[in-house]
């Protein structure tokens, strides 16, 4: 909403300026998910009812990026006569409504100014080719219109790849990885995951070698959901905040003992991350590194039988991973 009303200042600039130029032109580039140029011109076309080359000689240029809240527009106008490019930003939680401040902008800017005069002998053209525009959208456009609206505003999935340390799951530190999969939309994301810590041996203390112990591992799945409430320090960062729950097992295996035997403890813990992700400039990769803290519900403890207790997790555990995303658009 905060886009939509600065809109309103486009019209101060455009008045006065030369029209004695044969065309307006409209530029725009931005991710993926964003309307390209031609869309957003076609939609100026039709608000406005006038062509843009029968309008006056001013240049948009539009560069549309993610920003932490959402999405941002940088809209740069030159030409016309004017002595300097004005720059104007436009906010909004997604594309589309992004793509609509834009339009209502352009269009707005026009109409402060007087459209440019085509010549006799050009006239059949102009107004051929306007006619669809002021006309509307024919019942064949109409769902692909739709459709690229939707996409600009739909959901946005992505699977990534992470390496993590962890502190407090296992004996000592333990690396581990985790694959994620998400959907985001607007300034909210939903993440299902999957961790493993890798097999760690512990020895009961103080016995001579070889010790008895065990090895250990740790395999969960988590469910949480994310929104952006800081703001980003540049373009293409977001830095997401969110709550939710692991669920899974911590396994083991006795070894230097007469009897070896295996077991397995539940493992449930609710879970806060806090992270950054940077979205690598055209491409559809991205980075992220989150610091994670949970707190075990359960804290089991592993024991050998006849000899004593091997482990018992922490009652706080942090974790820190690096991981390389890919998003489908």
């Amino acid at each position: 909403m905060r886009g939509a009303v600065r809109v309103g200042i486009w019209a101060s600039l455009l008045i006065g300026w030369n029209t004695s130029a044969r065309a307006a032109e409209l530029q725009a580039r931005g991710p993926a998910e964003c309307p390209e140029g031609a869309e957003l011109a076609f939609r100026v076309e039709r608000n406005a009812q006038v062509a843009l080359a029968l309008a006056p000689p001013v240049t948009f240029d539009v560069a549309m990026e993610r920003a932490a809240a959402g999405y941002v527009a940088r809209v740069r106008v030159s030409g016309g006569g004017a002595d300097e490019t004005k720059e104007r930003v436009l906010s909004a939680a997604d594309c589309a409504e992004l793509s609509d401040a834009i339009v209502v902008a352009v269009t707005l800017a026009l109409g402060a100014v007087e459209p440019v005069r085509a010549a006799p002998s050009e006239a059949p053209a102009a107004v051929s080719e306007l006619a669809p525009a002021a006309q509307g959208v024919s019942a064949d456009e109409a769902p692909a219109t739709g459709s690229s609206q939707r996409a600009s505003g739909g959901l946005r999935p992505s699977l990534s790849l992470s390496a993590l340390i962890d502190a407090g799951s296992l004996p000592a530190p333990a690396a581990g990885a985790a694959l994620q999969a998400s959907v985001a939309w607007g300034r909210f994301e939903l993440r299902a995951l999957g961790l493993l810590l890798f097999e760690q041996h512990t020895e009961m203390p103080g016995e001579p070698a070889p010790a008895s112990g065990a090895d250990l591992r740790l395999f969960a799945g988590a469910l949480l959901g994310c929104t952006a409430p800081f703001a980003a320090a540049r373009a293409g960062l977001t830095l997401p905040a969110c709550l939710g729950f692991e669920l899974g097992g911590v396994s083991g295996v006795g070894t230097n003992v007469s009897s070896p035997r295996s077991g397995s403890a539940l493992w449930a813990a609710p879970r806060v991350d806090l992270g950054a992700v940077w979205s690598v400039p055209d491409s559809t990769l991205n980075l992220s590194l989150t610091l994670t803290g949970a707190a075990p519900l359960q804290r089991s403890r592993f024991t050998l039988t006849e000899i004593g207790t091997v482990y018992t997790p922490s009652s706080v555990v942090g974790r820190l991973s690096l991981g390389v995303g890919l998003g489908f658009d």
